[in-house]
């Protein structure tokens, strides 16, 4: 395999696989963040920061989802 087919090989790899694997790991932020941490260190936990996460979060899905539903690449 060439050097210039590798590089395709990888491209089409990232380009299918970004998204999906970024929004897995927002929610898997939001997770640790707002259940697991809090639940370990035996805190409560601050729910102004919590919700800003939350917005945060919803407006990188809902991104997403109108890129899908416009089939923007």
């Amino acid at each position: 395999m060439t050097l210039a087919g590798l590089e395709k090989t990888l491209l089409e790899r990232v380009r299918v696989w970004w998204r999906p694997v970024s929004c897995i790991g927002i929610a898997g932020g939001v997770v640790m963040h707002g259940i697991i941490l809090p639940i370990i260190n035996k805190e409560s936990l601050d729910l102004m920061g919590f919700a800003a996460v939350i917005t945060a979060c919803s407006t990188a899905f809902a991104v997403r989802t109108w890129e899908k539903l416009n089939a923007t690449d």
